[in-house]
């Protein structure tokens, strides 16, 4: 696990301000995003396209290819278990991963199979656009997953959310996003039952609250007085 930290980054930074980067077409943008809003911090959202941002700025290594955040004036990224880490070390409540020991591995082990399992899925939708075959593979791993909510580890808590809601608040953001017929999943009581918890919670709508507020704005690169040179230098 590598963790990246680096104290001269963007112009974005503030030190009362958690900056999210989040490349379009990825899956762990919107997981990333949920670790910080059910951080509580006060939140400011750059989502950009690879492609078009890597012909702008990608040569000068200042965008990452991956979520990631700015933080106190530090860079974070390295995948979802390396800023999982630095959030609960920087903002330890409430926990991402709480409890005892043995609840934080039980815990962490599954929020890695539902990341492979989610990212696997939805990465294949992004190149195909197969809203079929998107519906289909989500609603297998609705049904493998409807006797898991039982479990402590996915006994969500509005007042204590942890990492696993974070991971299908993006599950569930991208289905909405993709057009897909969430009543399709009724079928699956307890699937259906958690899903509806997680999506009518204040923190979903603060995710879907900011990602709409960003993109009402034109991007940062293309509002009145954005100089290149000036963004680099401040970098």
């Amino acid at each position: 696990m590598q963790i990246f930290f680096s104290e001269n980054t963007m112009s974005l930074k503030s030190k009362c301000e958690t900056s999210v980067l989040l490349p379009k077409a990825n899956f762990d943008s919107y997981v990333v995003l949920a670790m910080a809003v059910l951080k509580e911090r006060t939140i400011q959202v750059l989502e950009y396209d690879e492609n078009v941002m890597h012909e702008v700025l990608a040569h000068y290594n200042k965008i990452p290819d991956e979520p990631s955040i700015v933080d106190n004036e530090s860079a974070i990224c390295g995948g979802i278990p390396a800023i999982q880490l630095y959030l609960d070390k920087r903002y330890p409540v409430p926990a991402l991963l709480p409890g005892d020991y043995k609840s934080i591995g039980r815990r962490f082990s599954l929020c890695q199979i539902l990341l492979r399992s989610y990212s696997k899925v939805f990465q294949s939708y992004f190149v195909t656009g197969d809203k079929k075959r998107l519906l289909k593979e989500n609603l297998k791993l609705a049904k493998n997953l409807n006797e898991v909510c039982s479990i402590e580890s996915m006994q969500f808590k509005d007042e204590s959310p942890t990492i696993i809601e974070a991971v299908f608040m993006s599950v569930f953001i991208h289905l909405e996003e993709s057009g897909i017929n969430l009543s399709k999943f009724k079928a699956y009581s307890g699937f259906s039952l958690y899903m509806n918890k997680v999506m009518k919670s204040q923190y979903y709508d603060k995710c879907k609250i900011q990602l709409d507020r960003y993109r009402e704005e034109p991007p940062f690169y293309k509002k009145e007085g954005f100089c290149l040179n000036d963004f680099l230098d401040a970098a």
